[in-house]
């Protein structure tokens, strides 16, 4: 057992080191927190009811057509107003598989997943949102992708069915076999 008059002062050059490593390599903590998920690294993985997959990187899904939609995302502690969301319309990431008309279910990082109708789909156009006024999102402030409703143009949508739908950190999206 290491006593605790070895382990503070460890502690204490351990963290010196990484501080003297971060400024020799620009790694403030204003730079890594404002730093978007690697543009070039998988982030989205679509599997059609057909068993197809496209996997996408935050790159791709910029280079698709994008709406921004307001919205005020009742589980974000940091906000009392709404955002404005950037992200491709789930109707867009649908035909990238070469379906239509068809619900999906959303998985995120840490296993939660919920389904989406194709209703909702239709009648809402929900977002895959990459960006939240302007910033892209790190996987701790609930990124780097999130669905989003159009919450402001529909207030009739801010339910508890509507905010479990609305599923942050998302990594894949499965479509129905139905």
């Amino acid at each position: 057992m290491v006593s605790q008059a070895v382990t503070r002062p460890l502690l204490r050059v351990v963290a010196t080191v990484l501080v003297a490593f971060s400024a020799a390599f620009g790694l403030s903590g204003a730079q890594a927190s404002d730093a978007p998920y690697p543009a070039d690294r998988p982030v989205l993985t679509i599997t059609a009811a057909h068993h197809e997959q496209v996997v996408l990187t935050l790159q791709q899904l910029e280079a698709m057509p994008s709406k921004t939609i307001g919205a005020f995302f009742p589980n974000l502690n940091d906000s009392d107003h709404s955002s404005q969301w950037r992200g491709i319309p789930l109707s867009e990431v649908l035909k990238l598989v070469d379906e239509k008309d068809k619900g999906v279910n959303i998985f995120a990082l840490n296993n939660y997943s919920h389904p989406i109708p194709a209703d909702d789909i239709t009648q809402y156009d929900p977002i895959v949102a990459y960006q939240r006024d302007g910033n892209y999102m790190a996987v701790r402030n609930y990124g780097p992708l999130i669905v989003i409703y159009p919450l402001d143009d529909k207030p009739n949508l801010r339910n508890q069915d509507i905010y479990a739908r609305m599923v942050w950190q998302v990594e894949k999206i499965d479509v129905d076999a139905e």
